[in-house]
């Protein structure tokens, strides 16, 4: 079943955007594009893609209730071509469904336009309590 807010188009047009970015980083790191500039390249197609489908995704209702977080490679700015995507949301425990189905309407078209990515969804507390356990946790 599709999830709420996520036509298929959006996953085609989301696939053949990060293609066409991805292929035009590639050519730039074959002539020698330093690494770390270009990994900060790969990360800033990522953060256009994901602040667009962000936006679609949510609403009045679920803004400032959820947050989505980057961590990893992809939260330190720098990211690989081919590298996962790894993504927190954090919800502040009012609604733990609200915010698993807003994490499936937001993955859901990253899933089908092929874009690897690890995730999470923890309220604040939970993510905190965790992190205090394991600082790689984020």
């Amino acid at each position: 079943m599709a999830p709420p807010n996520a036509a298929p188009e959006d996953a085609a047009a989301l696939k053949v955007a990060l293609r066409d970015e991805l292929a035009a980083l590639r050519d730039e790191g074959a002539r020698g594009l330093g690494g770390v500039a270009h990994a900060r390249r790969v990360a800033a197609v990522y953060d256009r893609a994901l602040g667009a489908l962000w936006s679609r995704v949510t609403s009045r209702k679920t803004r400032g209730r959820v947050s989505l977080l980057a961590v990893g490679g992809y939260g330190r700015g720098t990211l690989g071509v081919g590298s996962d995507v790894d993504l927190v949301l954090l919800h502040d425990g009012r609604d733990p469904r609200a915010a698993h189905a807003l994490a499936e309407s937001l993955l859901y078209p990253l899933w089908d336009a092929s874009v690897a990515v690890g995730h999470a969804v923890h309220s604040a507390d939970d993510f905190v309590a965790l992190a205090r356990e394991d600082l790689r946790t984020g």
